[in-house]
């Protein structure tokens, strides 16, 4: 039987999930991996003016009105509401270039940050999952 060739569009999904499938048999429970808990630390809010909002806006506004514009709105952003911690982690971590862009219009590459960058991943995640969308 011939390999099916997937469309480069499902790649980036083919993709997450075997980081879901990965970051399971290590040993991280569903629970942890799937949901980031609702509210953040000053630390956190600390982290995202320090690291985030130059591109993504003070309050998670995006860049688009400003040149050149950075980034894209991180408030309401279905990506951000919708996806897994763990997706979401994975996309800080390795940052987003080429095919596995979501916004191919204005905005430039987002860079990759690291554990010396973004020390308490986790917690930057809750805070955009909860603190950020609510203010």
């Amino acid at each position: 039987m011939k390999p099916r060739r997937i469309g480069a569009a499902a790649r980036p999904l083919r993709n997450y999930g075997s980081l879901l499938v990965a970051a399971l048999l290590v040993g991280g429970s569903v629970g942890a991996l799937a949901q980031a808990p609702a509210g953040g630390s000053q630390v956190a809010a600390d982290i995202y003016q320090e690291r985030c909002a130059t591109c993504h806006g003070v309050k998670g506004q995006g860049t688009n009105t400003l040149v050149p514009p950075t980034g894209p709105a991180l408030k309401g952003n279905p990506f951000i509401v919708n996806a897994p911690g763990i997706i979401i982690k994975s996309v800080i971590r390795n940052g987003r270039e080429g095919r596995q862009r979501l916004y191919h219009d204005i905005y430039p590459n987002m860079p990759s940050f690291g554990p010396e960058m973004i020390p308490d991943v986790n917690g930057l995640i809750a805070y955009l999952k909860g603190d950020l969308q609510s203010d």
